[in-house]
């Protein structure tokens, strides 16, 4: 159980932190590594996030790590390249969510982050969750939203719409949401 909470003085992110255990598992040569990331919530071990991995050129200036993720029962892909002045990623997740990450540390901290919601049911997200008894079927969600300015100062654009959301058996509802913060 790594005690992450040790790496931050913020006292919000170190009480959270310590709300959860963590399992990291990695085999390998250090030019190429494979293995896994798990945190769980100590007080619900139901709620998981799964990060399988293989990362490769550990030492060297440029490094690439890529595998799955799982969190509840949302599953993806990412690929990460690391250099010493940027980030790269991207993410998919077959349930219709993709999306890109761009992080320049020899612009200021450049970030650039556009991410895309297509009939994403989000069910799977609350499977576990006491909200998923009294939901008889949630719909899904489409939209976009957007990182941008710097890592020091960022700036979040959200437009979200939801469709087919049904409550207690009640309704047929559609939302809209939309966020600049």
């Amino acid at each position: 159980d790594f005690p992450f909470y040790n790496f931050s003085s913020n006292q919000l992110l170190t009480k959270n932190l310590k709300k959860i255990s963590t399992r990291i598992e990695l085999q390998g040569k250090p030019d190429r590594l494979k293995g896994f990331v798990e945190l769980r919530e100590k007080d619900h071990p139901q709620n998981r996030f799964r990060l399988n991995t293989n990362i490769e050129r550990l030492y060297a200036a440029s490094r690439r790590i890529r595998g799955s993720f799982q969190l509840k029962d949302l599953y993806g892909f990412y690929d990460l390249n690391i250099t010493p002045s940027e980030l790269a990623a991207t993410i998919n997740c077959p349930a219709g969510l993709f999306g890109r990450l761009h992080l320049d540390m020899a612009k200021n901290g450049l970030l650039e982050g556009k991410f895309h919601l297509k009939d994403l049911n989000i069910r799977p997200l609350l499977s576990d969750s006491l909200l998923s008894g009294k939901l008889r079927m949630l719909g899904q969600l489409n939209g976009n939203f957007e990182l941008s300015n710097t890592i020091y100062d960022p700036v979040l654009k959200a437009k979200l719409q939801g469709d087919k959301f049904v409550f207690n058996k009640v309704g047929y509802y559609q939302a809209q949401l939309s966020v600049l913060a």
